[in-house]
């Protein structure tokens, strides 16, 4: 049996970060979907908050704004959003 690493957000790299980000906003286009909104939104508010982004203030403030748009679009769901706060 092959041993699987199971690895938490905290685990990942900025650009792990980054890169399940592509692929869950990609995802969101195609199916609107309450959870992936929030899921993208749990994802970049981890990626603004890693000690290794190496974003300017601007992109951080940026980040900030993104996360709110995307817990926005999960809002159609409050008790989703709500739970994850």
């Amino acid at each position: 049996m092959d041993f699987v690493e199971y690895r938490t957000r905290d685990d990942l790299t900025p650009q792990e970060l980054k890169d399940r980000l592509a692929c869950l906003m990609r995802w969101y286009t195609v199916r609107r979907s309450p959870w992936l909104a929030l899921a993208v939104a749990t994802l970049l508010d981890d990626l603004c908050r890693h000690p290794d982004y190496d974003g300017t203030e601007a992109d951080r403030c940026a980040c900030h704004r993104s996360v709110s748009r995307w817990r926005y679009l999960a809002g159609s769901d409050r008790q989703l959003v709500q739970a994850s706060v």
